[in-house]
């Protein structure tokens, strides 16, 4: 099996550099969105018994699209982002979780260079509901959690940039992917995605209801629980801990033994 993963070598956002790894594939080969930029292209092997290969790695840069017999292409970016988005339906529809994951990430980094910054947003509530929805039509195995986590990592951004809806919609996200742990590759991205929720509520950035505030945080301890399970998936007492630690949020997680 091949699984394959990217991040940003540069960007103001800081989880844009933290890696986001694809679930696990036949094909020795992807299809992903890229965002226009510098970016770390990774891939790596398993085998039969889940042995794997060093991960071997390769820069990219990738530039905006050459207007073609040298003519300006007048299609204005809000536009061309509205058939992504109109993309991203087609796949929900058809119950491509997955393929929505590899869109998401890219489409929201490069939403926020070529937007305007309510547009970007708008993009990014779409983005993350679609990733909430998608996860819910999806088998939730470990593989998928850790790539629908750090897809929604480079959607949510900092808490900044967060909104009433995306932080909803964030929750949702944790609830249907409680149902199978990401693994210790994915603390990281699942704890981006928490600490910008949390933190934009707690300094007020961001307000909900006492409805949403109760969905929300009961599908975060619901979808915490899960990353927990999955990032101490064979973890015997004693060794080092899985930690990871957001703008809001730390983890540090081990197993004991209780005499």
């Amino acid at each position: 099996s091949y699984q394959f993963g990217f991040y940003a070598t540069e960007s103001d956002l800081s989880n844009a550099t933290e890696t986001v790894w694809y679930d696990l594939q036949a094909a020795p080969f992807i299809d992903l969105e890229f965002p226009t930029g510098r970016l770390v292209v990774l891939a790596r092997v398993y085998d039969r018994y889940m042995a794997v290969t060093a991960t071997l790695q390769d820069t990219l840069t990738v530039g905006a699209p050459a207007p073609a017999g040298g003519r300006r292409l007048l299609q204005s970016a809000s536009a061309q982002f509205a058939k992504a988005r109109s993309k991203m339906t087609e796949h929900l529809k058809s119950f491509r979780a997955s393929r929505v994951n590899k869109f998401a990430g890219g489409m929201a980094l490069e939403g926020r260079k070529k937007l305007t910054p309510q547009e970007a947003a708008e993009l990014r509530v779409s983005l993350m509901s679609n990733l909430a929805e998608g996860s819910g039509k999806a088998v939730a195995t470990g593989g998928f959690a850790c790539e629908a986590y750090g897809s929604a990592a480079l959607v949510a951004g900092s808490a900044q940039e967060a909104t009433p809806s995306g932080v909803v919609s964030s929750g949702g996200l944790f609830r249907r992917l409680s149902r199978q742990g990401a693994g210790a590759q994915c603390v990281g991205s699942a704890l981006s995605v928490l600490g910008a929720a949390m933190l934009a509520q707690s300094t007020g950035a961001v307000v909900l209801s006492a409805a949403q505030s109760v969905d929300f945080m009961q599908g975060t301890q619901l979808g915490v629980a899960g990353v927990m399970r999955g990032a101490l998936l064979g973890a015997v007492a004693g060794e080092q801990p899985v930690t990871a630690q957001s703008e809001g949020s730390a983890i540090d997680a081990r197993r004991m033994l209780m005499a």
